[in-house]
């Protein structure tokens, strides 16, 4: 029921440092402790078996059950605030980090049709598992927001797959450089700490399996989703965030 969020724990993937500035997990917001809502709930049931009516009237045990239910309604609606709150002012920041540069945005391609035979000619896509009807709109809706928020991008790099290769096009446009799956996946550890020429920074538009057969996933990693990097050089990179597919939408209401 509860969407996660992100906080602080350091990871160590070989020899490269990678730690989360924010964590997934609605049981640190305070509105959101699993402790105090399971508390507020057993208290609310307790107070409705002690003041329930006790005669045979519906009318009369609607009103319990309605009062009941506010209450809990109301346990819920604090904790979901809480939640977007939270969210945003996460985002906020990241935002802000943005804009200063410095950083890899390693974005998932958006939802696919799960069919293909894992061809990878660009000029048979019909051969590979492609972007869905969902997932392309998907993409375009990032699009929209990522022109708004005209962030400084010095590169953008995709895979030579159609569903990457779409959602570089619709979302962030055409690719400056196209990179082998095969290649990305035995270079990624050094990729990622290639720092973008100052205030700048880089997009990959890439794979879940990329990601996960080198460092593993510390984080959920959707399509759509975006792991966002802070190269270091010779230090390795740092996985700093999360811009969830949904995300987008919130960092559109910012820049309104």
């Amino acid at each position: 029921m509860f969407k996660r969020f992100l906080v602080l724990i350091p990871l160590l993937f070989s020899s490269f440092l990678i730690t989360t500035s924010a964590q997934d997990d609605a049981l640190y917001i305070e509105a959101c402790r699993l402790n105090s809502l399971y508390q507020q709930i057993e208290e609310a049931i307790t107070t409705y078996a002690a003041t329930r009516t006790i005669d045979s009237s519906t009318d009369g045990a609607l009103v319990s059950v309605k009062a009941l239910n506010d209450t809990i309604e109301g346990i819920y609606t604090e904790c979901l605030e809480a939640q977007q709150e939270a969210r945003f002012d996460y985002l906020s920041a990241l935002l802000d980090d943005l804009y200063e540069g410095g950083h890899i945005l390693y974005v998932r391609h958006t939802h696919t049709d799960r069919v293909g035979s894992g061809g990878t000619d660009r000029e048979k896509c019909e051969t590979e598992r492609n972007l869905s009807t969902r997932g392309r709109d998907e993409a375009i809706a990032i699009n929209a927001v990522f022109s708004q928020l005209a962030l400084p991008i010095n590169e953008i790099i995709s895979t030579e797959l159609c569903r990457t290769l779409d959602t570089t096009e619709l979302a962030f446009g055409r690719p400056d450089t196209i990179i082998l799956r095969s290649e990305l996946e035995q270079t990624l550890a050094d990729v990622l700490t290639v720092e973008p020429p100052t205030g700048t920074n880089t997009i990959i538009v890439a794979h879940i399996g990329t990601i996960n057969r080198n460092f593993g996933l510390p984080i959920p990693f959707d399509e759509g989703d975006t792991y966002v990097f802070r190269p270091m050089g010779t230090n390795g990179f740092e996985l700093v965030g999360r811009i969830a597919l949904q995300d987008w939408e919130l960092l559109g209401e910012m820049t309104e």
